[in-house]
């Protein structure tokens, strides 16, 4: 529950089959923004707030309190806002792109940029991934010196780091970034999502690449403890730019010019 409703010994966040609570961020220009929502139920289900909290990255920034007499209209309001800010219907959120035509980006990189992460930029690559299970996955990246970037070895050299690294208990922003900065070594960066451990069951999770802010890709894929480890992409870095991309699964562009 976010603190700034103030309600955390009276209330809890509105679940019926989907948890009403997402944190959305928009990077583009000079835009560095957050904005938080969710719905909050008293204890004893007789009435509804919607909490939205909102600023620039690293400040405090401004909230607001809306208080609703049904569940229904509350729902309504959340449904409304958030699609004015994510530019897709709440239901479509899954099939949002990763920068949401000059919304607030939603999935994989709000969450990555929520959890403090690094967003690639024109001096760094990303790779990120989120899923939505209670599973623990995790991302590697193989380097050319034959060193793996990965939870046990976070930085294995200065300019390869994994900054975000959320587990199968982190429910409803699980989700790993590994970003990789332009004076890398020459070679191939291979990554792939290894299923660490869960309930046994094929999990999907979704990726996105940002290739230093000039090209991205975001695809899906379907991890399980049966094949353990699911290749994504290589990609080949020279002199500080990318020569080549080779995915191991489909990905599609995703338009990075903002409306």
């Amino acid at each position: 529950m976010n603190p700034v409703s103030g309600l955390a010994s009276t209330c809890h966040v509105l679940s019926d089959g989907e948890v009403y609570d997402i944190d959305l961020a928009f990077q583009g220009g000079n835009s560095n923004k957050y904005y938080k929502m969710q719905i909050l139920e008293s204890n004893n289900n007789s009435e509804y707030w919607m909490i939205q909290h909102w600023g620039r990255l690293g400040t405090g920034g401004q909230n607001q309190k809306k208080s609703f007499s049904t569940k229904q209209e509350c729902l309504q309001e959340f449904l409304k806002k958030f699609k004015s800010k994510a530019g897709v219907a709440w239901d479509q959120r899954g099939q949002a792109t990763s920068n949401a035509r000059g919304k607030y980006r939603t999935l994989t990189e709000q969450r990555v940029a929520a959890a403090g992460g690094r967003m690639a930029d024109a001096n760094t690559l990303c790779f990120c991934l989120s899923w939505d299970d209670r599973v623990d996955l995790d991302i590697h990246c193989k380097m050319p010196n034959g060193k793996s970037c990965y939870f046990c070895q976070k930085t294995p050299e200065n300019y390869i780091k994994l900054d975000v690294d959320k587990q199968a208990h982190h429910m409803g922003s699980q989700v790993e970034n590994i970003y990789l900065n332009k004076n890398c070594m020459d070679g191939d960066y291979t990554y792939f999502v290894r299923y660490y451990s869960g309930h046994g069951n094929p999990t999907q999770f979704t990726f996105v690449v940002n290739q230093f802010g000039q090209k991205i890709n975001e695809g899906k894929g379907i991890s399980s403890p049966q094949n353990k480890d699911t290749d994504i992409v290589t990609v080949r870095m020279k002199g500080g730019v990318v020569e080549r991309t080779t995915f191991s699964i489909q990905a599609d562009d995703v338009p990075i010019n903002e409306e």
